[in-house]
């Protein structure tokens, strides 16, 4: 909400991102490159003009740069290194993340669950990933609270 710049990120999941009011910038790199540009790091500051001036790779690397305005939505893959810019006072949008049943989001070898599978901790660190989502599906089912876990805070409704 509001006139915040989202960080360069990737979230694990697919999702979906759905302007409601105001206006944003969207800066997406194509998930076949993220391992590349990222270096492993879940996030990052975008390259600056120096950065893309001493490697040619940089500015080789396929991005997508867009304006949305209320009720414009875009779809991306889990793993699309990513950053909304607001552009107005107003902006309010919605980010629905798809949570994949298990084993089914292990498709390409840049998505993030399948790098997670060929991890140390592999199988274990799913299965609780797994947990982790669906109890707390189960609390909105049974209590009708949630709570928003994605991201690097939690808040609570």
């Amino acid at each position: 909400m509001g006139p915040v710049r989202g960080g360069f990120h990737y979230d694990e999941e697919p999702n979906v991102y759905l302007q409601v009011s105001g206006e944003s910038d969207v800066l997406l790199v194509h998930p076949d490159y993220v391992r590349a540009f990222s270096a492993g790091l879940r996030s990052r500051q975008p390259p600056s003009l120096a950065d893309l001036a001493r490697d040619p790779f940089l500015r080789q690397i396929p991005t997508h740069f867009f304006h949305m305005r209320p009720g414009d939505a875009v779809t991306f893959p889990g793993g699309t290194y990513h950053m909304v810019m607001a552009q107005t006072f107003d902006r309010l949008a919605l980010n629905f993340f798809f949570m994949p049943k298990w084993r089914k989001l292990e498709v390409l070898d840049h998505d993030w669950y399948s790098s997670e599978r060929r991890g140390p901790l592999g199988d274990e660190r799913l299965a609780l990933r797994q947990l982790w989502a669906r109890t707390l599906v189960r609390l909105y089912e049974d209590t009708g609270k949630a709570v928003i876990y994605m991201g690097e805070k939690n808040e609570y409704l």
